[in-house]
């Protein structure tokens, strides 16, 4: 049985999927995330810094026995490739090295394949329905209604960018945080939406760390960030010091100083909408495949099962 790979380089993660195809299903074998910061200082510098594609290539280097023996594979690169002038030393280096090609994807080509992830999960009445992925640089929005895409949107905002743009200091003080609103502010305002939102879906590490998060704190299990606990998580994070973070609220190193700000962004969009948030674990690569799949197929409505 053929056997694939899809890899999602964004600006503060690495994420690899390995699965096979039988009939309409894709079957999971391998999921993995590895923060590398390929991002690092990219909306400062319009670069990829030497350290932070160093970081990346380690944990290529580190995941070469898992994807080396696959019969394809497909690598994609989104925002912080898109803003960087020095992209292709990145790109060359990775197929020298792996002999892996690079497809930097477009904002509007990363929303189409991180609704193609949750499409299939849901069937909601004739309503729109809005899709958030919040990565490390951008934020994509997409309205959907009837599992089609009506309107989408690419915002130059993310939890690292954000973080490097206004978050100097830990525990954050208030003109830092006042600063950050001003900048998620006037980027929503670009193309916010107006319809009238049945549903709010979130994908991407920021959600998924806060959902997470709030369930430790709450001692809860469910898939739904509430709005009005989003003010207690704020007062949590801006409050404590990065090491506080990960070693007593346990999130992830190399999330835990950029989480606040991503949270920012978050809030920010369920005080827009009035809505709480339910969280989806599937995300752009997951999409990527289904889409990949699906027009080497020539089938319609693939779906994703873990093994």
């Amino acid at each position: 049985m053929a056997k694939y790979a899809v890899i999602d380089i964004g600006t503060n993660s690495v994420k690899l999927s390995i699965f096979t195809v039988s009939g309409k299903n894709l079957l999971w074998e391998c999921d993995k995330i590895k923060i590398s910061r390929i991002g690092e200082n990219v909306s400062k510098t319009n670069l990829l810094s030497k350290l932070g594609m160093e970081r990346t290539i380690k944990v290529f280097e580190e995941w070469k026995p898992l994807f080396e023996n696959v019969d394809e594979v497909k690598a994609v690169g989104t925002m912080a490739f898109r803003m960087a002038k020095n992209a292709n030393i990145f790109a060359k280096d990775l197929k020298q090295k792996f002999n892996i090609n690079l497809e930097i994807i477009s904002g509007n080509k990363e929303a189409e394949l991180s609704f193609k992830a949750i499409s299939n999960s849901y069937n909601f009445s004739n309503l729109p329905n809005l899709l958030i992925d919040s990565g490390g640089a951008s934020t994509e929005l997409i309205l959907f209604q009837n599992n089609k895409i009506l309107q989408k949107h690419s915002y130059q905002i993310g939890a690292a960018s954000l973080t490097e743009q206004a978050i100097l200091h830990n525990p954050i003080p208030k003109n830092e945080i006042e600063f950050a609103q001003k900048v998620i502010n006037k980027e929503l305002e670009k193309q916010i939406f107006t319809t009238k939102i049945n549903s709010l879906i979130a994908i991407g590490g920021t959600a998924t760390s806060l959902n997470n998060l709030e369930n430790r704190l709450l001692n809860k299990k469910t898939n739904f960030l509430n709005r009005n606990n989003m003010e207690y998580l704020k007062n949590i994070l801006v409050n404590s010091t990065i090491d506080f973070r990960i070693k007593e609220l346990k999130i992830e190193k190399g999330r835990a100083d950029i989480l606040p700000a991503g949270l920012f962004i978050l809030k920010t969009l369920l005080q827009k909408f009035h809505q709480n948030l339910e969280i989806n674990y599937l995300g752009l690569r997951h999409g990527l495949a289904l889409n990949w799949m699906e027009n080497k197929t020539k089938l319609k409505k693939m779906d994703i099962l873990k093994k």
